[in-house]
């Protein structure tokens, strides 16, 4: 496995760089949007999250719809990037997808602290954010770093179409399999950011 991850890196180290720094060019913009955006777009975006967790609390937290709605958006999501690794300007569009998900981390930890203040907000960015991405980030990254070869393959037609997609697939069921379980980690550290809110 160790092996495997040294040659993957070392085969695709421009590609995952380039995705790191757009998420990470993203969540900055995010940040300084979500700063000097309207105070009526910000209150908007901070009351759309209280009615999530409001609701979520209300509801007493069954424990499956963490799960459910993130394996039906990180679904879409795959889908997006695949169709995007059809299309000649694969890179791009790779490049934007990636900016789009760090201005999105970037708009929801400010408004973490707003609803948290900044102790419980600390703890609300750890289970809410740091953790679950330590490993969400990487099958992100390890799938769209995929799919750009993918593309680059079909351009290039070195193997045959067939053999790249059975090869695809493998690579998709892992990456998959892997931001399944940041998925299981981001239900049980909701369960603590829903307890952490009711004491507020």
């Amino acid at each position: 496995m160790k092996k495997y991850l040294r040659n993957y890196i070392e085969e695709n180290f421009k590609i995952l760089t380039v995705i790191f720094f757009c998420i990470i060019i993203g969540l900055v913009v995010g940040i300084i949007f979500y700063n000097v955006i309207n105070p009526t777009l910000k209150e908007e975006i901070i009351k759309s999250m209280r009615q999530t967790l409001e609701l979520t609390k209300q509801e007493n937290f069954t424990g499956i719809n963490v799960i459910r709605n993130g394996m039906v958006a990180n679904a879409v999501l795959v889908m997006i990037i695949y169709l995007i690794s059809l299309s000649l300007i694969a890179p791009y569009l790779m490049s934007v997808l990636s900016i789009s998900k760090g201005l999105a981390i970037g708009v929801y930890i400010p408004t973490l602290f707003q609803i948290f203040g900044p102790s419980k907000g600390i703890v609300a960015l750890l289970l809410l954010v740091v953790l679950p991405n330590l490993i969400y980030i990487p099958a992100y990254m390890y799938i769209s770093a995929n799919s750009l070869r993918f593309n680059y393959g079909i351009i290039s037609k070195e193997n045959s179409r067939t053999s790249l997609v059975v090869k695809e697939s493998v690579k998709l069921l892992i990456g998959f399999s892997i931001m399944f379980l940041s998925i299981v980690i981001e239900q049980f550290t909701t369960l603590g950011v829903i307890s952490l809110y009711g004491s507020i």
